[in-house]
């Protein structure tokens, strides 16, 4: 989380709600040895820096071919919308079963927390 205090966050992000917020994020893996893996979740609080904003992510993908993949990373920074904003999210899973896949989505909109 940012150091900011919460009207000057404001000022600096209009977009957001307020300084606190999450994201929600779902999608499919890469096809992979025969198979792919959903994955889905809710982004870490705004971590803030220079003019923009980031958030931590991890989770398990589902379980495909009688074995799951772990993936971590930071999104990129904040994309203006119509609605507010969104980030990407991409990467590759850990190494399982002996192979990895790859990941790319975007961030839903800001999600109050």
């Amino acid at each position: 989380m940012g150091n900011y205090h919460r009207d000057r966050n404001r000022r600096r992000y209009p977009d957001c709600p307020r300084a606190e917020h999450v994201h929600n994020y779902n999608d499919t893996t890469s096809y992979n040895d025969q198979h792919r893996h959903g994955y889905r979740g809710i982004t870490s609080p705004p971590i803030y820096t220079n003019n923009t904003h980031y958030h931590n992510y991890q989770g398990t993908t589902t379980v495909n071919d009688n074995h799951q993949h772990r993936y971590e990373g930071k999104t990129g920074p904040a994309i203006p919308t119509p609605y507010g904003h969104t980030h990407t999210i991409y990467g590759r899973t850990s190494l399982d079963d002996q192979h990895r896949h790859n990941y790319e989505t975007r961030t839903s909109s800001p999600i109050q927390d």
